[in-house]
């Protein structure tokens, strides 16, 4: 089952894999994959493992837990969840956001557009230095201030999340995943 499971998650067959039997166990299994978690959980909890390789200790502790309510303990103990103190601090920093302007199209690839409309197209060297000054810095500004602030709001919205009891986030990182709401995954 478990390598199954495993070929599954790697072929972002989600909802597949979610039909299957202790398919929610495996999933919040691969929520604590980071070392430092899985090392902590195995102590915590006190399970003998004979594996060294990550996916081969997750293949055992598959086989070995019985009850997904431990994971679930493990992972509520060990959340990072904000303060108010710092939540407020960060809602404050993203109000200096005046204006949201990516400042181009760049589909996820700055560094591509960079070079696709000034690197390759400019050989003088003059007029790619007034490009620097006039267009790419405004723009490289501007998708800096959008990425910063949209992945702190990212954090904020999943903060209000990990603060509900109905809800288990997913502590490690875990592509497709963000949390459980009753043993149903949410990215």
């Amino acid at each position: 089952m478990f390598d199954e499971y495993k070929k599954l998650f790697d072929n972002n067959k989600l909802y597949e894999l979610l039909s299957k039997e202790k398919s929610v166990l495996w999933l919040k299994l691969r929520a604590i994959t980071r070392k430092d978690l899985l090392e902590k959980f195995i102590r915590s909890n006190n399970i003998l493992i004979q594996s060294k390789k990550i996916n081969d200790i997750l293949k055992e502790l598959y086989y070995k837990i019985e009850d997904d309510a431990i994971v679930d303990s493990f992972i509520r103990n060990n959340i990072n969840v904000l303060d108010k103190v710092q939540e407020q601090k960060l809602v404050s920093e993203l109000h200096m956001i005046k204006h949201f302007d990516w400042g181009g199209d760049y589909k996820n690839a700055l560094d591509r557009f960079i070079v696709d409309k000034y690197i390759k197209k400019y050989n003088i060297y003059e007029e790619i230095i007034s490009k620097l000054d006039n267009e790419i810095s405004v723009a490289v500004s501007g998708y800096v201030k959008c990425s910063w602030y949209n992945h702190w709001t990212s954090i904020l919205i999943e903060n209000v999340f990990k603060n509900h009891n109905s809800i288990l986030p997913a502590i490690g990182e875990i592509r497709h995943i963000d949390f459980f709401i009753q043993n149903i995954p949410f990215d």
